[in-house]
């Protein structure tokens, strides 16, 4: 007599599907399938349905542990929404899904490609060979004089971890120019921010911190809220920003314009 999950596993075999292909057909995650195949939970009755009618066999066959007669016979072709999920994991097996998906471009520049795309299958590691490297970089990690990726180095560079010589935007961010949740450079602008000029809810700077909360040589910050400087000093909603670059010109007057836009972008 075969349990369910035995069953369950010799019908994926035979059609020669993955945990993560059947889970991804049934909507359901790859762990959900393996917790099936360990016999530690059952699936809900409408995906015990939809597993008869990809595999083709009696719900009896499925549930009965005597049960040997599979009832292929009694079980229409598949519908043709079955089909098309059918051809897109195909699809999805032929272009490297499975594997990751990569793309290099044929021209290059001093040797290294114009653009190189190039995602795998997130292990939990970080590994350079992994990277997606040239002029214009995108991937899981990714290398260029422009990068995207999750974890991207770059001149301009967008990631949730990011690090860019000139501009870096992501959540994690380092840079001449860091922009994000945590931004660490020359000019840094986040919700927390260190940096030579920094602006942000939580704002450290060396010459310059505007936000909720500054400290810095010149800061300003938010009434009732943290602010420590040199000169410094706190402001409500009615603040302009006009005023606001004004008191920072006062004790820093060589600093230039697009710094002072970009540390007064929140008043008014």
């Amino acid at each position: 007599m075969k349990k369910f999950c035995d069953k369950l596993i010799q019908l994926r075999r035979e059609k020669g599907y993955s945990q993560e292909q059947l889970a991804e057909y049934l909507e359901v995650s790859r762990q959900s399938v393996s917790k099936w195949e360990a016999d530690k939970t059952m699936p809900e009755i409408s995906k015990l349905i939809a597993i008869s009618q990809l595999f083709h066999v009696s719900l009896d066959y499925l549930l009965i542990d005597s049960c040997e007669d599979r009832g292929d016979k009694k079980w229409e072709p598949a519908s043709e929404t079955e089909e098309i999920r059918r051809t897109i994991n195909e699809v999805k097996d032929y272009i490297g899904y499975q594997k990751g998906f990569e793309y290099k471009s044929r021209v290059t520049v001093a040797g290294i490609p114009l653009i190189h795309i190039k995602f795998g299958r997130y292990t939990g590691r970080i590994r350079m060979k992994d990277a997606a490297k040239g002029i214009i970089a995108v991937g899981n990690i990714a290398i260029g004089v422009v990068s995207a990726g999750f974890f991207s180095i770059g001149i301009f560079s967008i990631g949730m971890l990011s690090l860019g010589l000139l501009v870096s935007l992501g959540i994690v961010s380092i840079g001449l120019l860091a922009m994000g949740v945590a931004a660490i450079g020359i000019v840094a602008g986040g919700v927390t921010s260190l940096g030579i000029y920094a602006t942000g809810v939580a704002a450290v700077g060396k010459n310059i911190a505007t936000g909720v909360s500054a400290v810095g040589r010149t800061a300003v910050a938010r009434q009732g809220e943290k602010l420590w400087g040199y000169n410094m000093t706190a402001v409500d909603d009615g603040v302009t920003r006009e005023w606001v670059k004004s008191f920072l010109v006062t004790y820093n007057p060589k600093v230039p314009k697009w710094i002072l836009d970009f540390l007064t972008l929140m008043y008014k």
